[in-house]
């Protein structure tokens, strides 16, 4: 069975779940609508995803417009798939996370030695 886990709309980066690599077939590509329960999704950007509940890993190739199989601890492979060791999983940071980028220690400045404004100071001037 076929699962839309993760959809970016803005992006069309998808992630899916299948039980069976031939499930391949039914999810969408670059300009291709998926299959069956997926034919709403009208396009997939390359390198999304779709994750076998046997642990493999497939990405959607770029170049190829075609789903690859890849592999967490991938070294490299003959036909150009991905080769880059363990996937990385990109998260949403916080708005605390992006002050703390700004920041140089807890100072209350930015990178430029300013002064930052603080959350107070910040709902203030929305309010």
């Amino acid at each position: 069975m076929v699962w839309l886990i993760n959809a970016n709309y803005s992006t069309s980066f998808y992630q899916f779940s299948i039980d069976k690599e031939s499930e391949l077939a039914l999810l969408p590509r670059y300009g291709i609508s998926g299959k069956g329960t997926l034919n709403t999704i009208k396009s997939c950007c390359p390198n999304s995803r779709a994750l076998c509940t046997n642990g493999t890993i497939y990405v959607l190739k770029g170049d190829t417009n075609e789903w690859i199989k890849i592999s967490n601890s991938s070294s490299g492979s003959a036909d150009g798939g991905y080769s880059g060791g363990d996937i990385p999983s990109y998260e949403v940071a916080t708005d605390e996370e992006i002050r703390d980028i700004f920041k140089s220690g807890s100072s209350g400045s930015d990178i430029s030695g300013e002064n930052i404004a603080t959350d107070e100071e910040i709902r203030d001037i929305f309010s």
